[in-house]
């Protein structure tokens, strides 16, 4: 289904879930919005090709779940947004962005989604949360943010180095989220 002018869905009784039960398309600046007293099901995909916004909001102890879909963005910016409980994040589109997670202390601390699936063909990778050489960045805690996949793939990452942490994060330190 694609929605024109968006969709906006809230429970108001105590404890009550959403599901996304079919296929939903925003384009232009129409978002998703979801606020629930309880959980939200995604039993469908959901695209935004456009600038639109994705806001959900679970109840006190509740969470989302894919089960098995996406929500994706597309492969080009459009300057699309997504907020999960109040907190912003930022949309990985491309190999470039991902390894930006690793710019700095600061960022390693953020919450990032994967818009689309990222392919790192050709790619010589740093872990998250790393230096390169093995060493722990982050004064020893690597990535202490919030990294949700949104049912994407990260593909053809290729290990060269043999130093310690590896891998797509080298090293999540305690605090982070990885889903």
């Amino acid at each position: 289904q694609t929605a024109t002018g968006g969709l906006f869905a809230m429970t108001t009784a105590s404890a009550a879930d959403i599901t996304v039960a079919s296929a939903q398309t925003f384009s232009g600046t129409n978002g998703l919005t979801l606020i629930s007293t309880g959980n939200i099901a995604f039993n469908a995909n959901v695209a935004v090709s456009g600038s639109g916004t994705v806001d959900l909001v679970t109840g006190a102890g509740d969470d989302y779940s894919l089960n098995g879909h996406t929500i994706d963005f597309g492969s080009t910016n459009n300057s699309a947004s997504l907020t999960i409980n109040g907190t912003s994040y930022g949309l990985i589109y491309n190999a470039t962005d991902l390894a930006n997670v690793n710019a700095s202390d600061t960022a390693l601390q953020g919450s990032y989604a994967l818009a689309t699936n990222v392919d790192l063909n050709g790619v010589t990778w740093t872990a998250l949360g790393t230096n390169g050489t093995g060493t722990v960045s982050n004064s020893g805690n690597g990535f202490t943010g919030t990294f949700a996949g949104l049912g994407h793939t990260v593909s053809n990452l290729t290990i060269t180095s043999s130093s310690g942490h590896q891998g797509l994060f080298g090293f999540a330190g305690t605090g982070s989220i990885l889903r």
